[in-house]
């Protein structure tokens, strides 16, 4: 259960992050 946690997290992180870095550019 807390590494799907984990996962999912660092999932939706990476996403965000994703989509800010396209926003920024």
């Amino acid at each position: 259960m807390e590494k799907s946690i984990k996962g999912t997290k660092t999932e939706q992180n990476l996403l965000k992050s994703f989509a800010g870095e396209s926003q920024a550019r």
